[in-house]
């Protein structure tokens, strides 16, 4: 008789459990630190996988807010997943991830995102690609030669004692954007240890409001080795934008290239005056929907689009969540009702509703076009003439970034 699996949540005393499972999965560490992390610290659920009384996986449920709309959604970071060779190819993969998420969603989490090693087992659970984890390389040079901001900007060297003041640029930025996560949450790493490893050029405007930050690192030595990285950089001006950019590459004859974090798609193409941007690492970003209406009415819409549509979804991770929904977006809101199940063997066109995939709806939730949808196979039959464009209308505008990997 097969050992049966049972999942369960880890225990304090479980940590070197936990982090063997971590090395061998990631590589990393080499060496165990003698106090490994506990599994169950800063609220984070970890979910241990048993076969035969013996710890063979894990998973890690984060309790992070992400900002869709400029408001912030529930979110379930899944992180730490890990399963000994010896069992793959058995379901325990799967088993212990449909059961961290329904966890996750009775905890209050209404979407649910991750970085996947492993894609396919995520698009069997609902994940949808929805954007990507990016460093580019820039010669440093080019970031000199971008013009000068049209109004008078002061740089300063501040340390991690500024958090606030950072906090207040990177949620202002946050919040014109899809996808990144809140930094001011119980859940979030606590974001001053990290900035506390770098050097921190802050941003004013002729008010003294800070405008952008900066964060970098100077290695490598000097000449060809030099290497300026930069992993959080944010503006909410152009004119900070300009400086901050202008800063960085003053450092060109020490550190001939920079590295730069995210800003790639929403900086550099605006400002350098050179296409010679590299994208040097890119990891892509998956989200799916644990909780249709609380999903779709927690997030922000845009405020001019009137919109309602009825659609069909199946395969979402939740129990009880399938089934066709009445949608209506108005006022920067949106209304959502549950019309019921979805009539197994009936297509949607029979019915006369368009059918999404429970990966097709996450996407769609992240601004994906409705012809895109149709185009991956997540979007089955014709909408009522314009009813889902609308819809994405509503998500569209804002750009979609990440700069937080977890």
């Amino acid at each position: 008789m097969p050992d049966q699996l049972t999942i369960r949540p880890a225990r304090p005393d479980e940590a070197r459990v936990s982090a063997l499972l971590s090395q061998e999965a990631f590589g990393a560490p080499q060496v165990l630190p003698e106090q490994p992390p506990d599994p169950t610290a800063a609220h984070k659920p970890t979910w241990f996988a048993e076969l035969g009384g013996r710890v063979v996986g894990k998973a890690c449920d984060r309790p992070y807010e992400s900002w869709y709309g400029g408001r912030r959604v529930p979110t379930s970071g899944i992180a730490s997943v890990a399963v000994q060779p010896e069992v793959r190819g058995r379901g325990v993969a799967k088993s212990l991830l449909r059961h961290t998420l329904q966890q996750a969603h009775a905890r209050g989490a209404v979407i649910s995102t991750l970085y996947p090693t492993a894609p396919a087992i995520y698009r069997g659970l609902g994940f949808g690609v929805v954007g990507t984890y990016t460093w580019v390389r820039v010669p440093t040079a080019a970031l000199a030669a971008v013009r000068p901001p049209a109004h008078d900007v002061l740089l300063e060297r501040v340390d991690e004692h500024a958090w606030p003041e950072l906090l207040a640029c990177y949620t202002a930025w946050a919040r014109d954007h899809d996808g990144p996560l809140s930094r001011d949450d119980d859940g979030y790493p606590t974001p001053s240890v990290d900035i506390a490893s770098h050097r921190i050029t802050l941003a004013r405007d002729a008010s003294g409001s800070a405008v952008g930050y900066a964060a970098w690192t100077r290695t490598g030595g000097l000449g060809e080795q030099g290497l300026l990285e930069v992993r959080d950089l944010v503006a909410t001006t152009a004119d900070a934008a300009r400086a901050l950019l202008r800063s960085l590459g003053s450092q060109a004859s020490a550190a001939p290239q920079t590295h730069l974090l995210g800003a790639g798609e929403d900086l550099l193409p605006w400002f350098l005056p050179t296409k010679d941007v590299t994208p040097i690492d890119q990891r892509p970003y998956q989200l799916a929907i644990l909780d249709v209406a609380g999903a779709l009415a927690a997030r922000g819409w845009a405020p001019t689009v009137r919109a309602a549509a009825t659609v069909a979804v199946e395969g979402l991770v939740v129990p009880g969540q399938d089934g066709r929904y009445r949608l209506e977006i108005a006022d920067g809101r949106a209304h959502v009702e549950r019309l019921g199940d979805v009539a197994e063997g009936t297509a949607g066109a029979a019915e006369g509703t368009p059918r999404l995939t429970a990966a097709g709806l996450g996407m769609l939730y992240a601004g994906c076009p409705p012809r895109l949808l149709r185009l991956a196979g997540q979007l089955s039959a014709e909408p009522a003439p314009d009813a889902l464009d609308a819809i994405a209308t509503a998500t569209a505008g804002r750009g979609f970034a990440v700069r937080d990997y977890f």
